[in-house]
């Protein structure tokens, strides 16, 4: 085993160098998709928000978006219809990017 001749302090500063610059290689990256259409496969509600699906497209980048219009309205009922969309595929245009998921709407 080798010998620590890293100090901590450098080590952490290394490391969120190293973590910031993949958020903006990420970012980046995601932003091109704004304004495209991608399919998505629902696979879960949204952890965050009440209402909202998650699924991911065919590159495994995770996509939120509203539940379909088609779904009912209140928010409660929302949220259990939702899992009625997990295991399909829905066309979406993405809305917006951030460095660890795109958001999106249902594309009609």
């Amino acid at each position: 085993r080798m010998t620590e001749t890293v100090p901590d302090e450098d080590k952490t500063a290394r490391i969120m160098a190293l973590q910031s610059l993949q958020r903006e290689v990420q970012t980046r990256i995601n932003e091109q998709a704004v304004g495209t259409r991608v399919d998505v496969l629902i696979d879960s509600e949204s952890r965050r928000q009440d209402g909202e699906i998650s699924g991911r497209t065919m590159g495994n980048t995770v996509v939120n978006l509203t539940a379909p219009a088609d779904t009912p309205e209140d928010a409660a009922r929302r949220a259990v219809a939702g899992r009625s969309w997990i295991g399909t595929t829905l066309p979406v245009r993405i809305t917006r990017a951030s460095p660890h998921s795109l958001s999106g709407e249902v594309a009609r």
